[in-house]
Formats: C-alpha cells, sequence, structure tokens
C-alpha cells in the first residue's frame, strides 16, 4: 500500500516539476521580452515553411494532459537554457526552436527504443522547407519508466539544410508522462 502511494507522490513531484520548469521558461521568456519592448511570437505568427521570428528565445511552455507523454528538450549553449523541442508522444509533429528559427517538423523516422514513445535517434523534415531535416541524438539515464520519467543528460540536435550547412544544438531534456487523475 505504502508503495503504490509513494508512486503516486513520486508522479505527481514529476509532473509538477516538469510544469514548474515549463512556466519558469515562459516567464523568463515574457520578462525578456518586455525589457526588450517585443512581444512574443508564437505559432501564428511563423511562416508558411516553418520557420518563424529569430526573436524568441525558447518555446512557449508546454503542458501534458492526464495520460499523455512528451519529449521536452532544453538547449544546454545558451545560458537561459531555452526548451527548444517539443513533441507529443503518439504525434507524428513535433517543434522546435534552433539556431534562432522557429520549425514545425514532420517525423520521418525513429530508432532505438528506449521505453515506449522515446527513442536514442529520430529524423524529421521540416514543413515547407525543401530537403531541411532535423535529426535528434540522445542518450537517456537508465532506471528510468513511463511513471517516473526518463532523464535525458545529453543529446544533440542537427538541423541539415543543403544551402547552409549543418547546425548543431546541444541539448539536455525529460521524457515525462502526466499521471491519470
Amino acid at each position: 500500500m505504502n508503495h503504490i502511494r509513494l508512486k503516486k507522490i513520486f508522479r505527481i513531484m514529476v509532473g509538477g516539476a516538469l510544469l514548474l520548469s515549463s512556466a519558469a521558461c515562459h516567464h523568463l521568456e515574457a520578462e525578456r521580452q518586455a525589457q526588450l519592448g517585443q512581444t512574443k511570437t508564437g505559432p501564428e505568427s511563423r511562416s508558411q515553411n516553418g520557420a518563424g521570428s529569430s526573436r524568441q528565445a525558447g518555446l512557449s511552455a508546454q503542458e501534458l494532459k492526464p495520460g499523455d507523454c512528451g519529449l521536452f528538450l532544453w538547449a544546454t549553449n545558451d545560458t537561459r537554457r531555452p526548451l527548444v523541442f517539443f513533441r507529443l508522444t503518439g504525434s507524428s509533429e513535433a517543434e522546435g526552436l534552433l539556431a534562432g528559427q522557429s520549425y514545425r517538423l514532420t517525423l520521418m523516422d525513429q530508432a532505438d527504443a528506449v521505453i515506449p514513445g522515446l527513442f536514442l535517434r529520430e529524423h524529421y523534415s521540416v514543413k515547407g522547407a525543401n530537403h531541411q531535416t532535423v535529426r535528434l541524438r540522445l542518450q537517456v539515464e537508465q532506471g528510468g519508466t513511463m511513471l517516473t520519467g526518463v532523464k535525458i543528460p545529453g543529446g544533440i540536435i542537427t538541423v541539415d539544410d543543403p544551402k547552409e550547412g549543418s547546425r548543431v544544438t546541444p541539448v539536455t531534456g525529460l521524457y515525462a508522462c502526466q499521471a491519470n487523475s
């Protein structure tokens, strides 16, 4: 009985930490934008090809509904640690903000499953961009589960563009699920 309670408490703590982290990123970005006298860019301001404003420091806060799982990645080459990638498990679409550009991505391939919904390698096409792709390579901490979440201590997101070459963003992250009520 106590074991089940501890699991529930841990799930609530992971979910709470995830929401707090997302809220903190959102708050810091809003504060930064206010200081610069800028308005925050969102999905509605993105252009047809999936690329958006380069002023955006990170993706907006992402919220998981009960029963949903998601992959959250933050840039480690920026002292603000902005959220730069999010994919809801089971979706073939993802959002990315890499090298100052926002991207709408379509999943092409996944390899090396860790647990259902989490893969060490993923490959995406950029919506509306000819031949531009995004690759993820992740390292995970052993012992994580869908109930407890999986820490991603390191990874690389590579944007491949035949005209501009490759741009690499080092990341850290979390794969987490929101417990059912």
